[in-house]
């Protein structure tokens, strides 16, 4: 791997635009590859196993947990996630920036460990919504969840924001293009000190 690569983790509540953010800097910039997470969440309409996510069942996901194939792994509305070693240890001679489109808990659980097993540089970016009504309006217009599961995802916006006060940099995302951009020149200026 280039000695500036760096493993750059992204989070910010559920509905923030974290997805299409990601997208649109790998719209800018080639130089990423996007890790591919593991759940046990079922698939959203349109979601593809491999792509978007590893989708397993429960029993799965533990045993992986139980064979230690997790660098990192949590628990967020009554489903589990988590960074599959794999993922980051067969994409490293690809000589790219790594990116994780992780929960907070699990990037500040990455971040320990990430220059102690891995060898990376790790920065942790947490994406912030203008404001909770405006992230309360794109959770509906996703139409992917329950009236029920919008407002436990709400519930814990706060308590995942306080919990995000750990991480390197925030950044707003009033519109997808303008964080994207933000994001990138962050990546730029770590990358050239």
């Amino acid at each position: 791997m280039k000695d500036n690569s760096i493993l750059i983790v992204v989070s910010g509540p559920s509905g923030v635009g974290k997805d299409t953010v990601v997208k649109e800097m790998m719209k800018i910039n080639s130089n990423f590859y996007l890790s591919v997470s593991a759940t046990t969440r079922k698939p959203r309409k349109n979601e593809i196993d491999g792509v978007n996510y590893y989708f397993f069942d429960k029993n799965k996901f533990d045993s992986l947990v139980l064979q230690n194939k997790f660098l990192e792994y949590n628990s967020y509305c009554d489903n589990s996630y988590g960074t599959l070693r794999s993922e980051i240890t067969n994409n490293i001679s690809l000589n790219k920036d790594i990116i994780l489109i992780i929960e907070v808990n699990g990037g500040l659980e990455l971040r320990d460990k990430c220059q102690k097993e891995l060898g990376l540089k790790c920065v942790l970016i947490y994406i912030l919504p203008p404001s909770l009504s405006v992230l309360e309006h794109r959770l509906k217009d996703r139409s992917s969840e329950t009236k029920k599961e919008i407002r436990k995802r709400l519930s814990v916006v706060k308590k995942e924001i306080m919990k995000g006060l750990d991480y390197d940099y925030f950044v707003v995302n009033d519109n997808y293009f303008n964080c994207a951009i933000k994001i990138l020149d962050i990546i730029n200026k770590i990358k050239t000190e």
